[in-house]
């Protein structure tokens, strides 16, 4: 099943085992946030591998100082002040969305420091 495909039906799973409307329409909100923010997470988590790999363990650690207590966990707070459980869904693709806007920062960084071609 593909992430497209959950999200069309990403009311069924929960209502297949709680009859109760209310904890389906949370499960449901929660599963489509998570598939919107899969992507970016796997691309956080790509640039982290790649760190490592490359022997640059400071930066690999930063990546996840950053996604953690930078962007996720003040999200969170300022997320569920302003917006309820409806902001502490969607947290984690913003922190994310932030946190791949970073990396990405950083891998030029590193592709010009090691002289490697800056392409886009």
């Amino acid at each position: 099943m593909e992430i497209t495909d959950l999200i069309a039906v990403s009311d069924r799973p929960g209502a297949e085992f709680i009859n109760d409307a209310e904890t389906v329409r949370y499960g449901t909100m929660f599963l489509r946030a998570r598939c919107f923010a899969t992507p970016l997470m796997f691309l956080c988590f790509s640039m982290v591998h790649f760190t490592q790999a490359i022997g640059r363990g400071r930066d690999s650690f930063l990546l996840a100082v950053i996604r953690q207590l930078v962007f996720n966990i003040p999200l969170l707070f300022l997320f569920n002040h302003l917006f309820g459980e409806q902001g502490i869904v969607w947290t984690q693709l913003t922190a994310d969305l932030f946190t791949v806007a970073v990396s990405y920062l950083i891998y030029f960084r590193i592709r010009k420091q090691e002289g490697w071609p800056v392409t886009i």
